[in-house]
């Protein structure tokens, strides 16, 4: 799979099996977003990911050889979650160049087959905190999900399901949160019921706050919320799906990056009032709202 260096749209691989021997399977050196669920990266015995710019995802996949590499280039990011391997595949390499090097990127992984969670940096599994798809509110394990990152440094992320909530979200500074994206059977969801003590949104963002692949819902009639509000800068939203009364409102933020997001509103899509954002791939699927 070759990505031309002008794609910036998300690319989805679903219950795929990858099977020969390429030199790389994957290459893009782009910055667009790579999902891989439920993968199978048979019997490669070369590069698995070549990746420049881009962030991907790989949701439970298998690996079948010693010597499968993921190659993460410049600006590079990763997330295995649920990572398998069978008794050929002792060990997962992520690999970049020594002057492109990070800490986030350079790290060897060992023993999949009894990894649940691996990835290139250390994450924080909200489950491991008490979220439940069968909780009536996840609010009190989402904050104790967050105080953890924020202690570890880490990044926050939700698995696929559905999380009810009937309080607002505070994303506190720098925190990012990342699901695992808003559409097909492998989607994050957070269903706002309500959303208490919410000033004014469902989820408020801190300065350096990152929001990614994540569908916000509004379950109550009313329109005097926004699914996601802040007034800080340096803030990240990314790949999001919104069906609320109102959209988005960043007003008086700056370096803010709005990208992929998907609003089915019924009133006000994105305020940005004396902000400074960059905007792309924004879509409006209602004809009564504006941005």
């Amino acid at each position: 799979v070759a990505l031309s260096e002008g794609a910036t749209a998300p690319v989805i691989f679903a219950g795929c099996s990858f099977a020969g021997t390429p030199k790389s399977v994957v290459h893009g050196h782009n910055p667009s977003f790579l999902s891989f669920y439920h993968c199978d990266f048979g019997t490669w015995w070369n590069t698995c990911f070549d990746l420049t710019d881009s962030t991907f995802l790989a949701v439970s996949p298998t690996f079948r050889t010693g010597e499968d590499k993921a190659t993460l280039g410049k600006n590079a990011f990763g997330l295995l979650y649920g990572a398998e391997g069978n008794e050929d595949s002792a060990e997962l390499l992520f690999a970049v160049s020594p002057e492109d090097a990070q800490p986030s990127a350079f790290q060897k992984i060992s023993a999949l087959s009894a990894a649940s969670r691996v990835f290139p940096s250390e994450i924080v599994n909200g489950l491991d905190y008490g979220m439940s798809q069968e909780a009536a509110n996840n609010s009190e394990a989402l904050k104790k999900a967050v105080e953890a990152a924020l202690l570890k440094k880490a990044i926050l992320f939700i698995p696929e399901g559905n999380y009810d909530f009937t309080e607002a979200i505070l994303l506190p500074k720098n925190l990012h949160l990342m699901g695992v994206g808003h559409t097909g059977t492998y989607k994050t969801t957070f269903t706002f019921h309500s959303a208490t003590n919410g000033a004014g949104s469902m989820i408020r963002l801190e300065e350096g706050a990152s929001l990614d692949n994540l569908e916000i819902v509004q379950a109550w009639n009313g329109s005097d919320l926004y699914a996601v509000a802040s007034s800080a800068s340096n803030l990240v939203l990314r790949n999001l799906s919104i069906r609320c009364a109102q959209g988005i409102s960043l007003d008086g933020g700056k370096k803010i990056v709005v990208e992929q997001v998907n609003l089915q509103v019924s009133t006000l899509g994105i305020s940005l009032q004396k902000a400074e954002a960059s905007l792309r791939r924004i879509t409006l699927t209602d004809p009564a709202a504006t941005a």
